[in-house]
């Protein structure tokens, strides 16, 4: 399944197998801006969409589905509102979808149960940045942000549930930072990336990685340095076996930008650089195999793609 946005329309192009023809529809249409398209395809061969979209000074999550090929496309009410201007960070797999977003300089979740969101939980009543969603294949959950300790010095924090679980663990700090993505497998594995530095100050990418309910392992993804720009994670995947990748931007204090991604393999230390040299920020995906890619758009013309092995 591929989804894109043409507008404000909800575009989706699926196939049945590896050698099934590529049906394009329309799966939705937003009232307003979107923000954050999510695609994935259930166990049954069931495609779904999630994306937020603005509303009357916040954001409403919308999800929609295809029950099947005859009942064509259907959105669902929303059912989760954010406020503020700020987007929520939202997050689908084959087995639900997850919100996380601040509210009132805390952090709030809501994850999806039996088709239908939960009602929302408070994770943290501190939060000084951006907050990050992601569900696995089978339904584990995690969620990561920033806050401040007493003297000011950000902290990059993340807590997790199983699909099985009611409630939500308590946080823990995975390194020092702001800006978080995360990405989590079915076995719990999981990723952390963040931006070492604010504006102004040497910049970098440090990880976290996890095996299972182990302990969190910290890494360097890119080591800081002096720079007339600023370096983002923009997107985290983590494969079947535990293995990470992460793509990021670089923004030239001109205002041009370009992107690259590392992977890093199960139990390691060291980042990987993916090859070439994307002119766009990647998205990176991993499935339930071992290795992933990172894929961009290069040169607004042509969509260029590096495995890692």
């Amino acid at each position: 399944m591929v989804a894109w946005v043409v507008g404000r329309q909800v575009m989706a192009a699926t196939r049945r197998g590896d050698g099934g023809r590529w049906r394009v529809a329309r799966a939705a249409v937003a009232g307003a801006d979107l923000a954050g398209l999510r695609a994935a395809v259930d166990r049954r061969g069931r495609p779904s969409v999630l994306w937020s979209e603005r509303r009357r000074g916040g954001f409403l999550v919308r999800l929609a589905s295809r029950p099947s090929e005859r009942a064509g496309w259907r959105a669902r009410p929303p059912r989760i509102a954010t406020p503020g201007g700020e987007a929520p960070s939202v997050a689908l797999s084959p087995a639900g979808a997850l919100v996380v977003w601040r509210d009132g300089g805390g952090v709030r979740a809501a994850r999806t149960s039996a088709g239908a969101f939960e009602r929302p939980r408070t994770l943290s009543a501190e939060a000084s940045d951006g907050a990050a969603a992601a569900i696995g294949p089978s339904g584990g959950a995690m969620a990561s942000w920033s806050g401040r300790l007493p003297g000011g010095t950000s902290v990059v924090l993340a807590t997790d549930r199983s699909a099985a679980a009611r409630g939500w663990r308590r946080s823990g700090d995975v390194g020092i930072g702001t800006g978080p993505v995360a990405a989590i497998n079915d076995r719990g594995d999981a990723v952390v990336a963040w931006s070492a530095a604010g504006p102004g100050e040497p910049q970098g990418i440090e990880a976290a990685t996890r095996r299972g309910d182990g302990r969190w392992r910290p890494s360097t993804v890119v080591a800081r340095r002096e720079c007339d720009c600023a370096l983002d994670p923009v997107d985290v995947a983590v494969d079947g076996h535990g293995g990470a990748l992460v793509g990021w931007r670089a923004v030239a204090a001109d205002g041009g930008e370009h992107g690259a991604a590392a992977a890093l393999a199960p139990g390691g230390r060291d980042w990987r650089p993916l090859p070439g040299s994307p002119s766009s920020t990647p998205a990176v995906a991993a499935g339930r195999g071992a290795g992933g890619l990172a894929a961009w758009v290069e040169g607004g013309r042509a969509v260029r793609a590096a495995w890692a092995r």
